[in-house]
C-alpha cells in the first residue's frame, strides 16, 4: 500500500507540473495568435 500511496503522490505532482506547462503553452499560443492578428512590420 506504502507504494501505492507514494506514486499516486507522484503522480499529483507530475500533474500539477504538468497543468504549469499547459498553461505556459496556452499563453506563448495566445500571444502568438494576437501578433498574428496585428503583425509589426
Amino acid at each position: 500500500m506504502a507504494e501505492k500511496q507514494m506514486s499516486l503522490q507522484q503522480l499529483k505532482e507530475a500533474l500539477e507540473q504538468a497543468s504549469i506547462a499547459v498553461g505556459d503553452v496556452i499563453t506563448i499560443i495566445e500571444e502568438a495568435s494576437e501578433n498574428k492578428e496585428a503583425p509589426a512590420q
